[in-house]
């Protein structure tokens, strides 16, 4: 659920320039998560997210405040922005994303194929685990 309230109000103490997060842990069935967001019309936004224990950890909400952070942020700077054109996503995770995570090189005979690839590792460990599924295990000879 996400509310918004202009307040109009001067009295917010943000904690940087632009906003002041508060996070609010329930186990509220009905509402997973909200996200209730005030602002006072200039230059303070103050945002409250309640999220259910059961649904989000601490470090998942801290993420997703930090995108939302930065959503506001670019909004500052670009107040005529299209908010369907912004990335919720920093530059820094954009390049972890595309570029860290996706560095997957290793090497490998370029000379077969992977079925062969497949088969020399099972020579090589017949008794090694090929597939597991909660306490079922199979392995590679089986």
């Amino acid at each position: 659920m996400f509310n918004y309230i202009p307040t109009g109000s001067k009295a917010f103490i943000p904690i940087n320039e632009y906003s002041e997060v508060t996070y609010v842990r329930s186990n509220n069935q009905n509402t997973p998560l909200e996200i209730s967001v005030w602002d006072d019309g200039v230059h303070h936004v103050e945002m409250q997210l309640g999220y259910d224990v059961v649904y989000f950890n601490e470090k998942e909400i801290e993420l997703m405040t930090a995108r939302f952070e930065y959503l506001l942020m670019v909004l500052r700077d670009k107040p005529d922005q299209l908010v369907s054109e912004v990335s919720i996503l920093s530059e820094s995770e954009i390049h972890q994303q595309l570029v860290q995570w996706n560095d997957t090189a290793a090497d490998y005979p370029i000379d077969k194929c992977i079925h062969e690839l497949f088969e020399a590792q099972v020579e090589q460990t017949p008794d090694a685990i090929a597939v597991s599924l909660k306490t079922r295990r199979l392995a590679i000879a089986n």
